[in-house]
């Protein structure tokens, strides 16, 4: 269907009409109907029923046509003041009168302006309406003819019953201003309106095909929309639009929100025995409230999106946020270990850093990465020492359907997978059992990994970058852990300088913390100079990661002044004094073959000389973890 319909009352009209629509570039989206008063009407619905966007139509078929309750816009043919000037001058030549008595049968909008063109022409003019029905216009016609007019101008249903009575007539017709006015109405129409249904389309699609139930209201709480999530939500089978939304479903709040315009965030309503989410939100114009548009979601699916959400962010934890920038110290030592380290970054080799707790070796192995050729690709950090070793060899070679009972149906890729093209930072790499080592040797000298219970291999590349901060040669001494392996890590080897060897870089690190803690309320405090001296000689046995920690709780208990006793207080009372350092076991005796009271002695000795950490008092004694927690629960500890 061509979007404007053209209805032209005579022949004359439809010529002009086809002539000037070509001569604007707009003829193929012009439908002309050439039809008289008593047909203009049913060629108007015909026109509205196959979808035209606008019709032009001239006079009292206009009037009829807005009258009867067509719903298509329409646009008036206008009648011009220079095409009434030429009809008169055209009716007056051919009455054959000086002075001919003119009858004018005319539509209402033009009664005022013929009054005012009849003075200033001087012009012997008669203005008749022309009623609503052809039965009106006769009557009008035989009033004419009663005042005895020469002529009657008209259209041709007037001109009609004028003939009948021997009366003569003239043709009124839009002149081609007019019609060229009224077809680029019409054309603006179709433009406004097939724009409107670009954007009601869109709108539709995206209502369609939102995973949201929603309903739109109007301001009496109809229903004006509702797509077919929220009919399967609200459980509906019969068509609801135009239905009051509270018969249907009586949401708390509502009436505050069409009513006040108040929105409802995230309420929960249950409904046929189901619990939804729902939120309202009021449309208004102005301060006026003319509806709402009511989004249902199910518990279900957030929870099912907070499930996906979670996933994606092990997947955006995979990259490294530090650089070798971010790495604090003017002293010597950590400037040769940086050196060191960027040249280490540009190669593929394996990296082993080895340093105390605390020294930095995982900001190191973020700062190789990120200065690498890797750099775009994922690091992948796994804690060796966190996990028990069953669950660490299905987390770093993955598993296939089935592998175990509790694993995923679908299987799991392994963090080999997930780290290719890019690195693996494996922490803790010394707390590895002898199973774990020899299929990390096999990955790393083969470049494929085997999942647990698959049956291929898989193509990975990825550059290893292991920590410890035990001494892993003496490990290999003492076949806890593989030489090949060792050797295949250490092919680039980086020791990391304990705080205590760089004390000059000690109130550096410490006005850092300062600056950068939560809580700021010390951040324009200064160390008087004898706590700088403390805080220089204090060995520092937890290291960098210590005087962190140690600079956040200063900033909580907030002392007034950051001096020698505020220093002192807040250090850990179990560590070392400030200027002394604690005798370290170098050869701690054997467990074997002693005596409870002796046994006790020497695990007493273990934690005090690491600090209480349990885990370095187990290593120190040359004994596995579970064998010294059972010791230790046997001496009561």
């Amino acid at each position: 269907m061509r979007p404007i319909v053209v209805i032209a009352p005579e022949s004359d009209s439809y010529q002009m009409v086809q002539r000037i629509a070509a001569e604007l570039g707009i003829q193929k989206n012009i439908r002309l109907h050439l039809t008289g008063l008593s047909r203009s009407l049913s060629a108007a619905r015909q026109a509205e029923a196959e979808g035209a966007h606008v019709i032009v139509v001239r006079g009292w078929s206009a009037n009829q046509i807005v009258e009867a309750g067509i719903k298509t816009p329409v646009v008036f043919l206008p009648i011009s003041m220079q095409d009434i000037v030429h009809v008169l001058t055209q009716a007056q030549s051919k009455a054959q009168s000086d002075n001919p008595r003119i009858g004018f049968i005319v539509y209402p909008q033009l009664q005022t302006e013929l009054a005012a063109i009849s003075s200033l022409l001087q012009v012997d003019l008669r203005i008749y309406p022309s009623g609503s029905n052809p039965e009106d216009m006769r009557r009008t016609v035989e009033q004419a003819a009663n005042d005895g007019v020469d002529i009657i101008i008209g259209g041709e249903t007037s001109l009609g019953f004028a003939e009948t009575m021997g009366i003569r007539g003239q043709l009124l017709i839009c002149g081609e201003t007019s019609i060229r006015q009224a077809l680029l109405e019409a054309n603006r129409i179709v433009y406004s309106r097939e724009l409107e249904q670009t954007q009601s389309l869109k709108f539709k699609t995206v209502v369609e095909h939102s995973r949201d139930g929603i309903v739109s209201l109007d301001a009496s709480g109809r229903v004006m929309l509702i797509n077919p999530v929220a009919r399967r939500m609200l459980r509906l089978k019969n068509d609801i639009t135009h239905h009051l939304f509270k018969n249907i479903v009586d949401l708390p709040h509502m009436s505050c929100c069409l009513l006040l315009g108040k929105s409802i965030v995230d309420e929960m309503a249950e409904v046929e025995g189901r619990k939804l989410l729902f939120s309202a939100i009021p449309i208004h114009m102005g301060s006026v409230v003319h509806g709402a548009v009511i989004t249902f979601q199910e518990p279900r699916a957030i929870a099912a999106k907070e499930s996906k959400i979670r996933d994606d962010a092990v997947h955006a934890e995979m990259v490294a946020q530090h650089v070798f920038s971010d790495i604090l110290g003017d002293s010597q030592s950590i400037k040769n270990v940086i050196m060191r380290a960027q040249k280490f970054a540009q190669s593929h080799q394996p990296v082993l850093i080895q340093g105390e707790t605390g020294t930095g070796k995982e900001l190191f192995a973020q700062a190789i990465h990120n200065a690498s050729p890797r750099r775009g690709e994922p690091f992948v950090a796994i804690n060796c020492g966190a996990l028990p070793q069953s669950l660490l060899e299905s987390e770093l070679f993955g598993y296939e359907e089935g592998a175990f009972t509790g694993a995923s149906r679908k299987g799991k890729p392994g963090l080999f997978e997930l780290a290719h093209k890019g690195t693996l930072f494996l922490d803790e790499v010394a707390e590895l059992d002898l199973r774990a080592q020899r299929r990390l040797l096999r990955v790393l000298e083969t470049q494929k990994v085997l999942r647990i219970s698959g049956t291929r291999n898989i193509c990975i590349d990825v550059r290893i970058i292991a920590a410890t901060n035990a001494n892993l040669w003496d490990k290999v001494q003492r076949n806890l852990f593989r030489s090949d392996l060792f050797y295949r890590l250490s092919v680039l080897l980086l020791t990391l300088p304990a705080l205590r060897d760089r004390c000059d870089d000690v109130m550096i690190l410490a006005r850092y913390f300062l600056e950068h803690a939560d809580e700021n309320a010390l951040s324009s405090n200064e160390f008087t100079p004898d706590a700088v001296d403390m805080l220089r000689n204090y060995t520092w046995p937890g290291n960098v990661r210590e005087l962190r920690y140690f600079i956040h709780r200063l900033c909580v208990t907030a002392p007034p002044v950051l001096n020698a006793e505020t220093v002192q207080a807040e250090l850990l009372p179990f560590q070392s004094s400030p200027a002394k350092r604690r005798p370290v076991i170098s050869s701690p005796p054997s467990l074997e073959h002693q005596g409870r009271r002796d046994e006790k002695e020497t695990i007493l000795k273990a934690l005090e000389s690491c600090n209480g950490h349990q885990g370095n008092a187990a290593k120190l004694l040359q004994i596995s973890r579970s064998t010294f927690y059972r010791k230790m629960r046997k001496h009561g500890f």
